[in-house]
């Protein structure tokens, strides 16, 4: 696993690397929370594992930006999602029926790659694919012991892919506020680790913010929309 985020890292660090020696390179950071939700998980074929069909969570992106068609740029970075998800659980133990809490934290490594234009001089259209990899997985509950406690959620699937598209408002040049709609078509739970299938596609609609430290638009790009106005 460790490999994975070094390549993951080293692949970014190239990507960088070569978007630099462009003039028009620009570095980002944006941070969005919102809710997800885990879709299809009704259908388990067993017990779900994973509580409720959905949660909260947020994500922490840097990205660099270059030009790439036309008016278009594209946009790739490296995020760490953190997705926590929660119900309650009725169980037996010393011959009493309790309830209790049942927690999922599950952390994730994406590497987006958006293709970023301009609907209007203030309005910023994003789309494209997201590959995810599974860091951290933690479980609270009894589904590897009798008695609740903290555990290596051990069937989460180690990547997954989705697509994302995002609808942002440039508040400043350098500030803008976004909305996000994802969809992650890989199962949060490995069937082969769980030995039958458990529907869990997740869908996540986020709202946060993007800094530009070079401003929203390449300077080329930004002069030319201005030109048309």
């Amino acid at each position: 696993m460790n490999r994975s985020i070094s390549k993951i890292a080293l692949a970014f660090c190239l990507l960088t690397g070569i978007a630099v020696a462009n003039d028009d390179f620009n570095v980002s950071v944006s941070a969005v929370g919102g809710v997800f939700n885990l879709i299809g998980l009704s259908e388990s074929g067993g017990p779900r594992i994973l509580p409720g069909e959905g949660g909260m969570g947020g994500t922490f992106s840097v990205d660099g930006m270059f030009p790439f068609f036309a008016d278009m740029n594209l946009r790739a970075g490296l995020a760490a999602e953190y997705r926590d998800y929660r119900g309650t659980e009725s169980f037996t133990l010393d011959g009493k029926e309790r309830t209790d809490d049942v927690i999922a934290s599950l952390l994730y490594l994406e590497l987006p790659v958006l293709v970023r234009t301009h609907a209007s001089p203030t309005v910023v259209v994003e789309g494209g694919p997201v590959l995810g990899m599974n860091v951290l997985a933690k479980y609270y509950g009894t589904h590897y012991s009798e008695k609740p406690k903290w555990s290596d959620l051990k069937e989460v699937s180690d990547f997954e892919l989705g697509f994302t598209a995002n609808l942002a408002l440039q508040m400043t040049d350098n500030l803008e506020m976004s909305l996000r709609v994802s969809y992650m078509i890989t199962d949060v739970m490995d069937e082969d680790e769980v030995g039958y299938d458990i529907p869990s596609q997740t869908f996540k609609f986020q709202g946060g913010f993007t800094y530009w430290f070079g401003g929203g638009l390449a300077p080329k790009n930004l002069d030319e929309k201005k030109t048309s106005l």
